[in-house]
């Protein structure tokens, strides 16, 4: 039961922001959105939703821990029996056909010989070992199938080792963004701020792509980054420099504005607004700029703290 008052559930409902973020968060991570709107939302209601967001995965024994919340007992569907069987054989086959990279990449004479250019690596595996890229491709298919299965862990570790050989522009961003959410799913807040970093460097980079595919991406490293940086020592101060920057501060005004609840929070409760900073040039700065987003945005998004922040500045 919630501890929150009707008037409070109210308020939460009005300015929930959960139906503008969905589009931009991999299934897995609005699992722990789901979690947090129990206090906001029927119990039942979100355990449902929860069941429909992963019964396309193959986190078949999650998916069953659901069902017997929902149902109260163990006559799973057929669809879920059905699917628990073939995913046991595909892991089983996937296990097998990535074996044999893995039981190389394990050896330390490898460890040692392999160097930062792929394309040589490639050349030496293939030479020395066997390895061709189809193999080192079976270890993005394995380290997808892991994800999808919810072995965070184990999908991490595979998709690492595909990066780290693969010469695939695309199948190395996907990796990475795979790895990104793995970590953010681990808890593993400084493993996911490097692999936040992997990504700004591809994203950010001037051949990344059509400026719309860039946009587009930029907002999902924005929503993304917000999990990490609520949750490291000085977080907020990263969440701060990085969207006021002036190419994610233009993509938050572009095609996220409501992003802007979580920056004038991580400005007023940042430390470099209570270490007497207040009267610092460069914060001061800072803070006229947000004024000046908040108030040229405010027709297309506000809640009540972006109204305060307003009230307080001025």
């Amino acid at each position: 039961m919630s501890d929150l008052s009707a008037e409070e559930v109210a308020i939460a409902r009005q300015f929930d922001l959960t139906q503008k973020v969905i589009p931009f968060f991999d299934r897995h991570l609005l699992y722990p959105i789901l979690e947090s709107l129990r206090d906001v939302y029927d119990d039942r209601a979100i355990t449902k939703l929860t069941y429909d967001l992963f019964k396309d995965t193959n986190m078949t024994g999650f998916l069953k821990e659901q069902w017997k919340l929902l149902e109260g007992n163990e006559n799973y569907s057929k669809e879920i029996l059905d699917k628990d069987t073939q995913i046991e054989k595909t892991l089983a086959q996937l296990s097998q056909e990535a074996q044999k990279t893995l039981d190389v990449l394990n050896k330390q004479e490898v460890q040692e010989d392999l160097k930062q250019d792929k394309l040589l690596n490639q050349e030496y595996l293939a030479k020395n070992h066997n390895i061709t890229e189809e193999d080192i491709d079976k270890l993005y298919e394995f380290g997808q199938f892991q994800y999808n299965r919810g072995d965070y862990v184990m999908a991490s570790d595979l998709l690492a080792n595909f990066r780290a050989l693969s010469t695939s522009n695309e199948k190395v961003l996907n990796a990475t963004w795979g790895k990104f959410a793995c970590e953010i799913l681990r808890t593993e807040w400084d493993a996911a701020l490097k692999e936040l970093a992997k990504l700004r460097e591809i994203v950010d980079s001037r051949s990344f792509g059509e400026p719309l595919t860039q946009l587009h991406s930029r907002t999902w490293v924005i929503h993304w980054s917000l999990f990490p940086f609520f949750n490291i020592e000085n977080g907020l101060e990263s969440l701060v420099d990085l969207y006021f920057s002036s190419s994610y501060l233009s993509t938050i005004q572009a095609a996220c504005p409501w992003i802007l609840r979580y920056l004038v929070a991580a400005v007023v409760a940042s430390e470099s607004s209570t270490k007497n900073n207040l009267s610092n040039p460069a914060f001061q700065k800072r803070l006229k700029e947000l004024i000046g987003v908040v108030g040229q945005e405010q027709y297309e998004y506000n809640d009540p703290l972006t109204s305060f922040y307003q009230g307080i500045v001025h």
